[in-house]
């Protein structure tokens, strides 16, 4: 059986639902520490858009790439502190279109 998870956070009811027989088709998650979690923990799961959220950032975070979602959504004025993203839009756009259009072969 197929599964897609909403609010992933780190991955691990899916890690469960795995175990249970379940395929992981999609998760979604916005906080930035969880997706890094999910690539870390499960590094062929598709974590595609990263990093939302509605607080500065920090220091810290300036100094990486700016995340994808500041780049497709404009929220948060702190994201223009950070290195642009590795992507420009129009690339996103294309990634994120990719993907969705194999996510639906897969679930049909």
């Amino acid at each position: 059986m197929k599964s897609i998870e909403i609010y992933a956070r780190g991955g691990g009811m899916s890690l469960g639902l795995v175990a249970s027989g379940f395929q992981s088709q999609l998760l979604v998650e916005w906080v930035f520490n969880a997706t890094a979690t999910l690539r870390k923990n499960r590094p062929a799961w598709n974590v595609l858009v990263e990093g939302f959220g509605n607080h500065d950032p920090g220091t810290s975070r300036y100094k990486r790439n700016r995340p994808v979602w500041d780049e497709i959504h404009s929220g948060r004025a702190c994201a223009s502190r950070c290195k642009p993203p590795k992507w420009t839009r129009v690339e996103i756009f294309q990634k994120l279109e990719v993907y969705l259009i194999e996510l639906k072969n897969r679930l049909l």
